[in-house]
């Protein structure tokens, strides 16, 4: 991908990972904990950067934590990696690219979006009275969940995102630095996510029904919902380079040991989108996978 936040890669080398993944179904579980993995991040690929970036800054307010010349449209906004693995904040790191697909008034949550980031907020009813004051465009009204309440909001390129008040969760009333604390997934394939998302990239099952499937990474960590209803996502061989630039928003793991977990990946049958890539811009190397339904999903490790 090509140009993910400087500052980021220092920190995040520094902090070592200790959860170990589930073994069951019918993928490889992770062997040892030098292949741990943690979700960590989204990016956002905008079509229009300028215009995204003005609606993340000025509409829906979040503070610009770092840019960089060097990298081109790039901005790392809310709180940065350094502020989640010290603990000062649980949100994920949120990073806008440019080079995304372009905005279709067809895109929904699970068409053309397989991943639908969650920011979690303390008072649901006022922010989201403060966020249509400011012109932020919902979808809808408030909805009850499983696990709390939430509202959907669209941004450029009809990027939809939601709102939420998640029982027992962290949550920020400041939308300058939003608490980005889960990613709700609309599956084409749910049993196949459930297992995709348990067994290979580590998460463990926290709840389940017909409705919603809830993966989490521990307390005050970030955590995976799914959902029926969506479709499978597409890749473009166009993209082969960096895939990730085919879908409006995807989601990272950090790893400790890249090698080893690509290997472990491989030996699972995971889909491989990109090979083991290094980015001497931005200290890292990384792996771009997809989920079962086709998301991309980076697995990265920093300062290597």
């Amino acid at each position: 991908m090509g140009n993910l936040a400087l500052v980021f890669a220092l920190v995040a080398s520094a902090h070592t990972i200790s959860r170990a993944a589930d073994a069951s179904g019918q993928w490889v579980a992770p062997a040892a904990s030098n292949s741990a993995m943690e979700l960590h991040f989204i990016g956002v690929t905008a079509a229009n950067w300028h215009s995204a970036f003005e609606f993340y800054t000025k509409r829906l307010g979040v503070r610009v934590n770092a840019t960089n010349p060097a990298l081109g449209n790039w901005a790392q906004l809310g709180a940065g990696g350094d502020d989640y693995w010290s603990g000062i904040s649980r949100s994920m790191t949120f990073e806008l690219f440019d080079g995304g697909p372009p905005g279709k008034k067809e895109r929904r949550w699970g068409h053309k979006q397989g991943f639908r980031p969650g920011i979690q907020v303390e008072n649901l009813d006022a922010m989201v009275a403060a966020a249509r004051a400011r012109g932020v465009p919902f979808t809808g009204e408030i909805e009850q969940t499983d696990w709390g309440r939430r509202i959907e909001f669209t941004a450029p390129d009809d990027v939809r995102w939601t709102l939420s008040e998640a029982r027992s969760r962290p949550a920020n009333s400041d939308l300058a630095e939003p608490l980005i604390g889960h990613v709700e997934i609309k599956a084409h394939d749910v049993a196949g996510q459930k297992a995709f998302y348990r067994d290979v990239m580590g998460l463990h099952l926290e709840s389940e029904n017909a409705r919603c499937i809830i993966l989490g990474q521990g307390p005050g960590k970030p955590w995976l919902t799914i959902e029926p209803g969506g479709e499978k996502q597409t890749n473009s061989p166009a993209l082969a380079s960096e895939p990730t630039r085919g879908h409006p928003i995807f989601i990272s793991f950090m790893t400790h040991h890249l090698d080893q977990t690509a290997a472990r990946l491989r030996k699972s049958g995971v889909t491989i989108l990109c090979e083991v890539t290094h980015h001497p811009d931005w200290n890292g190397t990384d792996l771009i996978i997809a989920d079962v339904d086709g998301n991309a999903i980076q697995v990265v490790q920093y300062g290597r």
